[in-house]
């Protein structure tokens, strides 16, 4: 009889360890909880609350599961969770009850949420009242409030599930309410991020600039849009670090004149976005389309005079717009180094100003534009109000035998103006020095991203204007006065674009450095041969850190040390710091040493990894011709105007013409038979000579063509370099006018199928430039 007492005491124990029941102690009643979490923080769950014990017992919460998102405890029998600091969506995990005897289990479901406010402005001039949405990735709709007046607004998004990348949009009323402005703000979880470094759930302009939904960022939302649309794969980051900002700034200002211009009205049932994303073709087309519906387009192509002065005032007013602009701050201008550019469709400007800003508020500025515009100018730097302001610069730019225009006249005050004017009459005053020196400059900073950035510079100079004449005491008249221009730059510490050693070895590359090159030329004496100054040259790289340069015809040795590319060559040494992809080519930081000082200036590289087809041949008879002006022309609908058009034609006999179209005349001329020009080709080389002799002098032109490739049809990118000289047969100085090797793209033309009434207007026997003066003005020598 005891072992049976002591089997049954042992059996109940083990039925309560597995939650069963006597008949005298009932299980007991969980119900399941859920509880929100916000923005990481930990939240305390009663579980016990809701759940009771059908004999009164004391229910206690022995266990807790591991839930796959954050971390769950036991603290004063109730459960404590901590999501992680960007958890996002529902966690379910287990608890155990127990009354002492028995013991149940039940589920907790967590939903984790995220949120941040932002607080900005809906503004183009403002956006009053405006309708404020944050829309997620897929177009939806997730959080909305109505701007103030003032187009100020904040922002709650609260999300529980990851929303991608955020639209943001601004919708107009009543006056305004054909406006809609966006803002792509990026990824809901960068955003997170920002506030949590910065210890705050409310994201401000200062510290998220892409708040502020503005003509410039719909301008960036439209583009982005047209480049997904025409097959890019990148990011917005990504698209935003590359895009040509005096497009987005063009169309900014475009979207400007809809939004406040009432002569320029949007399409019935359209918006000043839907304008762009409802339209079939590209911003540009959809532009020129609604200015000819206007009748604001020219007969050559051209926009009328009253659109232009409206798209010049809205960038105007951008520029100026103080709403617009973000702010600089000192922990990210120490060390920084601005490199500053401009680029046309093809290529970008060489030798630009470059700003090195060190962290003890000095700094330099340099700049190599020519040989005769080297320098280096050491300044101090300072933040203030959000600008970047450079002071203590002296940099002087002078200039002799001037004739005082109307520009300069503008920079004196009425009065000054009428004692020069009496002066230059009492003395008979022709020729003056003038004298501009840099005091210093102001940056504010309109957009950036990834380092990339638009800002508007404003300088304050100081002219000086001096008679040239021998008169005694003659007198200085000095002003001050500033220039407002836009200026692109990049912080080249800041930018993550880089080139591989791959990418230098997949192709010959086109480089822009600091050099100098000496014509071979009969007619040249020893002093005028040798050039100075930046010259374009494709330098083929090999594995063995060795290249070949195609101008000079040797070797030099590279090193690729952090992005940073090491160029030897001759006894020249540069470095070449790539910064930014810009349409087919490369931007790049070029440093090189300068009598003990360090000159940095921006250049650009170009892959040439496209060749000549096998038949390809330069020979040509007219009306076919190769444009060679294609650097500088302004295109309607692909073909160049008449005015931007110098071309070059290459006949089957060996002689060669130039052709182009007189200013304001409907016809074209060459010069063919003036300067006798002869041409012959070896290989991918093509050479031009020509000769002019008179009674008064003896005009030399030789032009070499290195043929690099063809990188669509018709289209082919060459070295170009030139020498002239004009010998006079009296005592006058003789002009020499020697270029560089550069970079340049021709392609192929028909003139009569493209300019139809020019070509019917030339007189193909006498298709001959008229005889010109030889001066440094003269735009046939130049060319």
């Amino acid at each position: 009889m005891n072992k049976s007492i002591i089997a049954i005491a042992v059996s109940s124990t083990l039925l309560a360890a597995c939650g069963g029941s006597d008949d005298n102690n009932q299980l007991p009643v969980l119900v399941a909880d859920s509880a929100v979490t916000l923005n990481g923080d930990a939240v305390s769950i009663d579980a016990l609350a809701n759940d009771t014990d059908p004999d009164g017992d004391a229910l206690t919460i022995s266990a807790v599961g591991v839930p796959d998102v954050g971390e769950a405890a036991i603290i004063n029998n109730e459960i404590v969770y901590t999501p992680t600091a960007l958890a996002m969506g529902e966690v379910s995990f287990s608890y155990d009850v127990t009354d002492g005897e028995n013991t149940v289990s039940s589920t907790i479901t967590i939903t984790n949420q995220q949120s941040v406010s932002i607080s900005s402005i809906a503004t183009d001039a403002p956006l009053a009242n405006s309708e404020v949405s944050a829309l997620d990735a897929g177009g939806n709709v997730i959080a909305s409030v109505q701007a103030g007046a003032d187009g100020r607004f904040t922002l709650p998004i609260t999300v529980s599930a990851a929303p991608g990348d955020l639209i943001l949009n601004a919708v107009g009323t009543e006056e305004q309410a054909h406006v809609t402005l966006s803002s792509r703000v990026g990824d809901f979880t960068t955003m997170r991020n920002i506030s949590i470094e910065n210890n705050t759930d409310e994201l401000n302009s200062d510290l998220f600039p892409a708040g502020k939904i503005t003509h410039l960022s719909t301008a960036m939302d439209v583009l982005y849009s047209e480049y997904k649309e025409n097959g890019g794969e990148g990011s917005f980051d990504t698209f935003a670090s590359e895009v040509d900002f005096e497009k987005v700034l063009g169309l900014a200002s475009f979207i400007k004149v809809l939004a406040d211009n009432s002569e320029f009205s949007v399409p019935e049932g359209m918006s000043t976005l839907s304008f762009f994303t409802g339209s079939l073709v590209d911003a540009l087309s959809t532009i020129r389309k609604y200015v000819d519906s206007m009748g604001l387009l020219n007969e050559d192509g051209t926009y009328d005079e009253a659109y232009v002065e409206a798209i010049n005032a809205a960038r105007a007013e951008t520029l100026e717009d103080e709403s617009l602009q973000q702010n600089y701050a000192d922990t990210v201008i120490a060390g920084a180094v601005f490199a500053t550019y401009y680029h046309s469709e093809q290529q970008a400007g060489k030798g630009m100003t470059a700003y090195t800003f060190n962290a003890d508020g000095s700094g330099a500025k340099t700049s190599a534009e020519n040989a005769f515009n080297i320098y280096s100018d050491e300044f101090n730097w300072s933040v203030v109000d959000g600008n970047l302001v450079i002071d203590e610069l002296d940099y002087t730019r002078n200039a002799n035998l001037v004739f005082l225009d109307e520009e300069i006249y503008s920079r004196y005050e009425q009065g000054v103006v009428n004692e020069i004017g009496s002066y230059a009459r009492e003395y008979d005053i022709i020729y003056w020095e003038t004298e501009r020196t840099t005091i210093n400059e102001r940056m504010e900073l309109l957009t950036q991203s990834g380092g990339h950035a638009l800002a508007v510079l404003t300088t304050t100079i100081e002219l000086s204007i001096t008679p040239m004449d021998n008169i005694q005491d003659k007198p200085t008249f000095t002003t001050t006065y500033e220039t407002t221009s836009d200026v692109k730059y990049t912080d080249t510490t800041a930018s993550t674009f880089a080139v591989t050693e791959e990418d230098l070895l997949a192709s010959p590359w086109v480089f822009a450095y600091q050099g100098s090159y000496t014509y071979d030329k009969d007619y040249l004496n020893e002093d005028e041969r040798t050039e100075v100054g930046i010259l374009n040259d494709q330098f083929t790289f090999k594995d063995d850190n060795t290249f070949t340069s195609l101008v000079f015809g040797v070797q030099g040795t590279w090193q690729l040390n952090d992005g940073v590319i090491d160029i030897e060559l001759g006894d020249m040494s540069f470095t070449v710091t790539p910064f930014k992809a810009q349409n087919n080519f490369v931007l790049a930081l070029y440093e090189f040493d300068n009598d003990g000082v360090a000159i940095k200036y921006t250049g650009d590289m170009h892959a040439m990894d496209y060749e000549l087809a096998e038949d390809f041949s330069i020979e040509s008879s007219l009306p076919n011709v190769w444009m060679s002006s294609y650097n500088e022309a302004r295109f309607v609908d692909g073909v160049p105007l008449p005015d931007d058009l110098f071309a070059y034609y290459f006949e089957s006999d060996g002689t060669a013409g130039r052709v182009y179209s007189p200013s304001e005349e409907s016809y074209f001329v060459g010069d063919r038979e003036l300067y006798n020009f002869q041409w012959t080709a070896d290989g991918n080389e093509v050479n031009i000579i020509g000769l002019r002799e008179n009674s008064a002098f003896t005009f030399n032109r030789e032009y070499t063509w290195k043929l690099l490739g063809s990188k669509r049809e018709g289209v082919v990118t060459i070295l170009e370099m030139q020498s002239n000289k004009v010998d006079y047969t009296d005592d006058s100085d003789n002009l020499v006018f020697n270029i560089l090797p550069r970079l340049s793209f021709t392609f192929t033309i028909n003139l009569e199928e493209q300019y139809p009434e020019l070509w019917e207007n030339t007189d193909l026997g006498s298709l001959n430039a008229p005889d010109i003066s030889l001066s440094y003005t003269s735009e046939l020598i130049t060319r």
